[in-house]
């Protein structure tokens, strides 16, 4: 199960406006956590966590019924990337719109999932507690982690004058409550969790 849907989330920065509510201080973490996996940047954002441009950007989702260090069983971690911003940020001669840079260049993209007690489950499981990754992709995704004792992931862009533009986060995991019910899709109630359909609609 996505077990992310039902957690929290907190960002370094946060830039732009939500077209939902303009009154709001902007493309917040929480849109990375709704269910919703797409969006395009241009002026306005409805469906993106955005950072300003600055050094180091990140994001960190903290999984629910993570406390105590308990944590959770994660099996995979999926991060989809945004477009970046529009109408002011450009980067070098390229410059307008475009997907966020993770490049050899521009600097790398970093998973890293964080807890007191983790530990592989196997020996088959992964004993990375981070990745990295340098290339360009819409969706970055790191399987066959088997990881137990894992209560949020941090998803980073080492290096200076960034800008961090996700999506959608999913941590698919064994939830340690047997009761645990996932969060609704937020396209469509009759979906849950790890079921959500990417919508492909652009905001613009």
């Amino acid at each position: 199960v996505n077990v992310a849907r039902g957690g929290t989330a907190r960002m370094s920065s946060t830039d732009g406006v939500d077209l939902k509510s303009p009154a709001t201080s902007g493309c917040t973490a929480a849109h990375a956590i709704d269910g919703k996996a797409s969006g395009i940047y241009h002026k306005t954002c409805a469906r993106m966590a955005i950072s300003t441009v600055e050094a180091n950007p990140w994001i960190e989702v903290q999984l629910p019924g993570g406390g105590g260090g308990r944590g959770h069983r994660v099996w995979s971690v999926e991060v989809w990337a945004g477009m970046r911003r529009c109408d002011s940020v450009k980067y070098g001669a390229k410059g307008g719109c475009g997907q966020m840079e993770v490049t050899k260049e521009s600097g790398p993209l970093r998973i890293t999932l964080q807890g007191d007690s983790m530990a592989a489950v196997s020996e088959e499981g992964s004993e990375q507690r981070q990745r990295t990754y340098k290339d360009q992709r819409l969706v970055y995704s790191w399987d066959d982690i088997n990881m137990e004792g894992v209560t949020s992931v941090r998803v980073e862009l080492p290096g200076a004058s960034r800008q961090l533009a996700i999506t959608e986060i999913k941590v698919f995991a064994v939830h340690p409550d047997p009761d645990y019910v996932p969060e609704r899709c937020a396209q469509d109630l009759d979906l849950y969790g790890d079921d959500c359909a990417t919508d492909l609609r652009m905001d613009w």
